[in-house]
């Protein structure tokens, strides 16, 4: 979830490029005008997969007495999802300032949540997260 999470990151922070020099044409899939709902359609997998019918790291949390942590995730996952811009496609919103701000929005809400797995989860949990954590070992 953390690497799917960096990687979504990744896939807004170049379209957004530098303050007030967006880069639309770097938003994956925007000759299809679907960048956006792509981009959703993997939030709502992370967060599907973080609460797993149950089974998730949601779950897990809360068994260990880390109900707070989970509740923060959660509800952050849910009040992204929900203000998610209704346009499907970054380029459009990258023509306006106001488009601009929902897409750091989003943004900001994915970072909220990897920081809460690399911050808080991690060391509840005793699992070590580092610039290797996906190397194979």
């Amino acid at each position: 979830m953390n690497n799917q999470l960096d990687y979504s990151m990744k896939k807004l922070s170049r379209p957004l490029g530098k303050p007030g020099v967006p880069k639309p044409y770097q938003a994956e899939s925007w000759r299809s005008e679907t960048s956006l709902s792509n981009l959703k359609a993997s939030t709502d997998a992370m967060q599907d997969l973080y609460l797993a019918n149950g089974h998730g790291l949601d779950a897990l949390l809360r068994s260990q007495g880390y109900a707070t942590t989970a509740d923060q995730i959660k509800d952050r996952f849910t009040l992204l999802l929900d203000a998610w811009p209704q346009s499907p496609s970054m380029v459009a919103l990258l023509k306006t300032k106001e488009g601009y701000r929902d897409l750091l929005n989003v943004y900001n809400g994915l970072e909220y949540i990897l920081f809460a797995l690399q911050d808080d989860v991690a060391p509840e949990l005793g699992i070590a997260v580092g610039f290797n954590a996906t190397d194979g070992d």
